[in-house]
Parts: C-alpha cells; structure tokens; sequence
C-alpha cells in the first residue's frame, strides 16, 4: 500500500490554495495516485531527475518516490512550479 506525505514547505502551499483546488487534489491522490503511482508520475529531465510530477488540473505536485512511500515536496500552479524549485533541488 502507497503512502502520501507532504513536506513542510508543502503543507503550507497546499494550505494557501483555495479549497475547490484542494479538494481535486486529495481526490486525484486518492483516485490516482495512490492507485498506481507509476502511470500517473512523471520524471523531470535535468538536474531535477530524480523528482516526479503529478498533474491535478493546473495545479502540479512536484514529488519524491521510494519503496512504497511518496513524499510531495512542493504544490503549485504550473507555470510557478518548475522556477521556484529550479534552485531547491539537488541531485542525489
């Protein structure tokens, strides 16, 4: 079984969205990614290859996996998204 943690930087981007967007968000969790994580995770090219990204609509989930666990590291619109993380990502 799959488990969704966010991070703490995570949480509170999560937290400043409006409500009708979180709400697509836990749904797609739910429906999707918790499902199957390989179909609906996408790899980044680039210094971020190790970071994944789920799409919810306009909103992106940019995401790290192991084992059987997946931890969001950032939540946002996805034209912000990749240019906040560009500089907070470092390859592993």
């Amino acid at each position: 079984m799959w488990k969704v943690e966010f991070s703490e930087k995570a949480a509170k981007q999560f937290a400043k969205l409006p409500r009708s967007i979180q709400q697509n968000i836990v749904m797609a969790i739910d429906e999707k990614l918790l499902i199957d994580p390989d179909f609906y995770l996408s790899r980044l090219s680039g210094h971020m290859g190790s970071v994944y990204r789920f799409r919810v609509g306009n909103s992106r989930l940019l995401c790290l996996k192991r084992d059987e666990e997946i931890f969001i590291i950032a939540v946002g619109h996805r034209k912000d998204i990749y240019k906040s993380m560009s500089t907070t990502v470092t390859p592993q």
